[in-house]
């Protein structure tokens, strides 16, 4: 099948590149939007299910008395739900011997403290995508960045991971996610040597753009940033 002949532009010029293979396009749209697809649906399924409880809860509340069949009884049960949330938070977080009580609570149930334990390792790397910056990684810190074999691009996360080396030495490197389309939090870890990374001050919409693209949609230059400093605080 004879390729598609594009045209880019870089600054002023142009120039010519060959883009992906009709066929491999087609396979590679068809299973990102199956991805998204997935994920789209199974939180329909549990939006749904969570707000039909909510529904039904309302419904019983504002039967309670004719005076609160309005849009006010309406209001006052949601706010009234949304308090009850809160004061729960407030009493499942209270600690116990050096616990919380949910903590407690979880441990009765088969699998539970499994469960507590992933949906908090869940949040903390939510935070830290939303807090993570897109850098630059090349292979070889030997190499200037002109002559490196190659350049890839890359997720930084918020936080320091120790390694400890043969004989007992503890080295501090951050975890970079060398990425993989259609998903910027999916790749292969990493933790380079700090001469191989270089922060981006492309924003990040772009670069997001440009991973779950495939590439297909790029920015026009992948910008360094002229400031490298931060990246001291991730290696001390």
């Amino acid at each position: 099948m004879m390729p598609i002949v594009t045209r880019t532009f870089t600054g002023e010029k142009m120039r010519y590149i060959k883009a992906l293979n009709i066929g491999q396009a087609l396979k590679i749209g068809i299973i990102g939007i199956g991805f998204f697809g997935v994920i789209l649906f199974m939180g329909y399924l549990v939006i749904w299910s969570i707000g039909e409880i909510l529904f039904k809860i309302l419904i019983q509340f504002v039967s309670l008395h004719p005076s609160l069949s309005s849009p006010f009884g309406y209001l006052l049960g949601v706010f009234l739900m949304l308090g009850c949330v809160y004061l729960a938070g407030i009493i499942l977080n209270i600690r116990v011997h050096e616990e919380s009580l949910n903590q407690k609570i979880v441990g009765f149930i088969p699998g539970g403290k499994f469960l507590f334990s992933l949906f908090q390792d869940f949040k903390t790397g939510i935070h830290s995508i939303k807090n993570c910056s897109f850098i630059l990684v090349k292979n070889r810190k030997e190499a200037d960045w002109e002559d490196a074999d190659f350049i890839a691009l890359g997720v930084l996360y918020d936080g320091k991971q120790p390694i400890r080396l043969p004989g007992g030495k503890i080295i501090i490197r951050p975890t970079i996610n060398v990425s993989i389309p259609p998903n910027p939090a999916t790749g292969f870890l990493t933790w380079p040597h700090k001469d191989c990374v270089l922060l981006l001050k492309t924003p990040r919409i772009f670069l997001i753009k440009a991973l779950i693209s495939f590439g297909v949609i790029r920015p026009s230059i992948f910008d360094a940033d002229e400031d490298q400093s931060r990246l001291a605080e991730y290696f001390s």
